[in-house]
């Protein structure tokens, strides 16, 4: 017969997410007290989050332009587009 009793944890989690927060804070505080290395690390995630956010909208916008594309457009601007484009006549260089 088997023994189905469950098994008990080797270490015990709430003292394991306690000593995790510990190491977390101390991380922290040294951080703080270290003013450059602050500001250099805000600076990278100020210029990580700036390049995320417009790659972001740049695919965003690439993606919805293709379903409007695939779809046939859109029929009142693309026929005011479309007679911009008519009756604007387009000079050549030389």
């Amino acid at each position: 017969m088997v023994n189905k009793q469950k098994a008990k944890p080797v270490v015990n989690l709430a003292e394991l997410n306690k000593l995790a927060g510990l190491f977390s804070a101390s991380e922290f505080v040294e951080l703080l007290e270290n003013k450059r290395k602050f500001a250099w690390l805000n600076f990278k995630a100020g210029v990580y989050r700036g390049i995320g956010g417009v790659v972001g909208v740049a695919l965003t916008i690439v993606v919805i332009g293709y379903l409007v594309y695939l779809l046939g457009g859109i029929p009142i601007i693309g026929n005011f587009i479309r007679d911009i484009q008519t009756n604007v006549p387009v000079k050549t260089p030389l």
